[in-house]
C-alpha cells in the first residue's frame, strides 16, 4: 500500500460537512461537538473555524505520522511545516466530496501502529456518522465523481 500526506484542501473538504453540522442545533450538532471534545478540539468559547483548525492539524498529524512510518521517516521535506501552518478554511462541496476526502485521509492514516490510534478510529466513525447521515452509496454518480486526493 502507498501514503502520502494529503493537502490542505482535502483536509477542509473532509471538514466542511462537520464544521456545517457543528454550527447547528439539535442532536446532531451535539454529537459532533462531543466527539471532537474527545479530541481536546472542542471549546465553546472557539469559533467554528478556530475549532476545525485544531481538528485538521490533529489529522494532519496523524496522517504525517501514518506517511513517516510507511517510508520509515524518508520522504520528509517540505513537510516540515505542514502541521503547523494548517488554517481550516470552508470549501464548498457536496456531502458527498466531503466524504469521500475524509474517506482519502482516513486510508492514508492507515499504516504502522497509527491504524489503531484513537484519532484514526474517530475517523472511521465519523465516516460512518457522515455515510449513515446521508445514505452514501458507493455507486452513486456524485460519490464515483468526486475526487479522492
Amino acid at each position: 500500500m502507498s501514503c502520502f500526506v494529503v493537502e490542505n484542501v482535502t483536509v477542509n473538504r473532509a471538514l466542511s460537512f462537520v464544521g456545517l453540522k457543528i454550527s447547528g442545533k439539535g442532536k446532531l450538532a451535539g454529537k459532533y461537538r462531543e466527539v471532537l471534545s474527545s479530541l481536546d478540539c472542542y471549546q465553546e468559547k472557539d469559533d467554528v473555524k478556530t475549532m476545525l483548525t485544531k481538528v485538521g492539524k490533529v489529522f494532519l498529524q496523524t496522517n504525517l505520522d501514518a506517511f513517516n512510518q510507511r517510508y520509515d521517516g524518508r520522504y520528509t521535506e517540505g513537510l516540515e511545516n505542514v502541521v503547523d501552518d494548517y488554517i481550516y478554511e470552508f470549501v464548498a462541496c457536496d456531502d458527498h466530496q466531503s466524504y469521500k476526502s475524509l474517506q482519502c485521509l482516513t486510508y492514508q492514516c492507515a499504516e504502522g501502529d497509527v491504524y489503531q490510534n484513537d484519532v484514526h478510529m474517530l475517523m472511521k466513525a465519523i465516516l460512518n456518522a457522515i455515510k449513515l447521515h446521508i445514505g452514501i452509496s458507493y455507486s452513486d454518480e456524485k460519490y464515483q465523481a468526486a475526487k479522492w486526493d
